[in-house]
C-alpha cells in the first residue's frame, strides 16, 4: 500500500537519481526536484564513488530537508549509469504511489511529475515516458527532442522509449521491474541501457506505456553527456552513433534484453534468431520492418549497425 503526506490528494513519488563527479550541475537539479508541484516526494540517491564533493553536496541538501533524501554510496563503482540503476532498484521501498527516474545534469519544471501522474492515473499504464527540451545549459533553447512518437508492435525489441530520464512509474510496474531486476544475474555485464530494458518490460509483460509530447525536462548537451549528444542529430550526433555502435552497443544490448525475455514469446524467438549471424538479422529486419522501428531513419540505423556493426 503506498503511502501518502497529510496532503491526501497528493500523489506520493520516488525519484532514483544517480549520481557521479555531479558538482558543477547538481544544485541546480535538486533544487527543480524540490520545486515539484502538486506531489509529494522523496529522492533516492545512488551515487558511484564519485571522487569530488558530489556526496558533501547531497548530504547538505539531505541536512537542509529532513526526510526527503536516502543517500547510498555504491561500493565498488558499478559501471555505469543502467548497472547503477538495475542493482539498486530492488533497494527502493514500497511506499509511493510513483516511481520516476533522474538524471543528475538536467533541470526539470515544475509540473513535470504532476503531468506525468495525472496521465499514468489516466491511461491506467505503467510507464510514461516523453519529448524533451535540448538545453545547452545556459540560456539556449537547442531544440525539442522527439520521443513520443506512436508505438510500433515490436519496437521495444530493439530500442527505448526515451530518455530514461523521462520515465514516470506506476507502483505495480515498479513492483513488477524490483522483481524482475533480483532475479536476473548481471554478473559479467559491462554495461546496459536502464532506458531499453525497462521499455522493454512495459511492453514485454504488458503494463503499458503512455508516451506524452509534453517537454517538461530541460535536457542538459554538453560534451560529457553519455547519450545527450546524440539526441539532436546532424554529424556529431552520427559520429557518436557510430563509435557507439563499433564498440559493440548493439550487440551487448540485445544479449542484455535476452536475459529478461521470457521463454516460449514471440519476442524471445525474435531476439535469438537475431543474434545469430548476419544473415539473420538481415532476415528479422526484411519480415517485421517498420514494426521494430517507429520511424525511417530509426530502421535504417538498425539496418547499418545489424549488418556491418554488429
Amino acid at each position: 500500500m503506498a503511502t501518502r503526506t497529510a496532503l491526501s490528494s497528493r500523489a506520493s513519488v520516488g525519484i532514483l537519481l544517480t549520481t557521479y563527479n555531479g558538482t558543477e550541475f547538481l544544485p541546480a537539479q535538486l533544487d527543480s526536484l524540490l520545486a515539484q508541484t502538486g506531489v509529494s516526494l522523496h529522492v533516492y540517491v545512488f551515487d558511484d564513488c564519485s571522487s569530488d564533493a558530489t556526496m558533501d553536496l547531497l548530504r547538505r541538501y539531505a541536512a537542509d530537508h529532513p526526510g526527503l533524501f536516502s543517500l547510498t554510496e555504491n561500493r565498488p563503482n558499478s559501471g555505469g549509469t543502467g548497472l547503477n540503476i538495475l542493482r539498486n532498484l530492488p533497494t527502493v521501498p514500497d511506499s509511493h504511489d510513483y516511481y520516476a527516474l533522474a538524471d543528475q545534469d538536467d533541470v526539470w519544471l515544475p509540473q513535470k511529475l504532476a503531468r506525468a501522474v495525472e496521465i499514468l492515473s489516466r491511461d491506467g499504464t505503467g510507464l510514461y515516458f516523453s519529448d524533451l527540451q535540448a538545453w545547452d545549459g545556459q540560456d539556449g533553447m537547442l531544440g525539442t527532442v522527439r520521443k513520443a512518437t506512436p508505438l510500433a508492435a515490436r519496437d521495444h525489441l530493439l530500442g527505448g522509449g526515451s530518455a530514461g530520464c523521462t520515465y514516470v512509474m506506476s507502483a505495480a510496474f515498479f513492483a513488477h521491474l524490483k522483481a524482475r531486476f533480483a532475479a536476473v544475474d548481471l554478473g559479467g555485464v559491462r554495461r546496459i541501457s536502464h532506458d531499453w530494458i525497462i521499455y522493454f518490460l512495459a511492453r514485454h509483460d504488458g503494463f503499458g506505456v503512455s508516451p506524452s509530447p509534453d517537454a517538461l525536462i530541460h535536457y542538459r548537451i554538453h560534451p560529457d553527456s553519455q547519450y545527450g549528444g546524440m539526441s539532436l542529430g546532424g554529424l556529431g550526433a552520427i559520429r557518436r552513433k557510430l563509435k557507439m555502435l563499433q564498440a559493440g552497443f548493439l550487440r551487448d544490448q540485445t544479449a542484455n534484453t535476452l536475459k529478461f525475455a521470457r521463454e516460449g514469446t514471440e519476442d524471445r524467438a525474435i531476439l535469438m534468431a537475431f543474434r545469430k549471424g548476419r544473415l539473420q538479422r538481415l532476415g528479422i529486419l526484411a519480415r517485421y520492418r517498420f514494426s521494430l522501428a517507429r520511424s525511417r531513419s530509426r530502421l535504417l540505423s538498425l539496418l547499418v549497425a545489424a549488418l556491418f556493426l554488429y
